[in-house]
């Protein structure tokens, strides 16, 4: 009698089990279906790249995929590309992109095999930060591989094989590490 009472009283217990157990097999078995195939279009040198060598891409806050390459920096819309590229009359245009960022005030960081570049996304302009031999507050020499920004909004940049350089956004200053 008592393991009778006793097994109606987890008779409720049970059905839940059971349940949980048949509807999560259910479950299971029914996002085990393969997902949707994955769609893959190709950018090259035809559809607007400088060069076929990608060293570095981001999507900047407005969707436009940028795009660094051995032979300049392209910005991709999804169907055609602008291009940058070095200039022998402009050198604040772009040799090779190695790395790229965008900072929370909406500007692009390019690293390059020449030193940092900025893009003010506002006004189009490019602005270069190089070494200066003759300047202890310029970027160490080498070619610029990382650029990150911490929560203060300082510009951490790092070269190869000079080292880290810390930039501040707001008075431009620049301390080697």
């Amino acid at each position: 009698m008592f393991q009778e009472k006793n097994m109606k009283a987890q008779l409720p217990f049970l059905f839940i089990v059971f349940f949980n157990l048949l509807f999560g097999v259910f479950a299971i078995t029914g996002s085990a279906q393969p997902p949707n195939p994955l769609h893959f279009e190709h950018i090259s040198v035809g559809q607007g790249l400088p060069s076929p060598y990608v060293y570095a891409f981001t999507q900047d806050s407005k969707g436009f995929l940028w795009i660094g390459t051995s032979l300049g920096l392209s910005r991709y819309d999804g169907y055609g590309s602008k291009i940058y590229r070095y200039d022998l009359q402009d050198s604040t245009l772009i040799t090779s992109a190695w790395c790229l960022f965008e900072d929370k005030r909406g500007g692009l960081w390019i690293g390059t095999d020449k030193g940092l570049k900025y893009l003010d996304f506002k006004t189009g302009q490019f602005t270069s930060y190089k070494h200066d031999p003759k300047n202890s507050n310029s970027l160490s020499s080498g070619p610029i591989i990382s650029i990150l920004e911490d929560s203060y909004g300082v510009l951490w940049v790092g070269s190869y094989g000079d080292g880290l350089n810390r930039l501040n956004q707001e008075d431009g200053s620049i301390h080697s590490l």
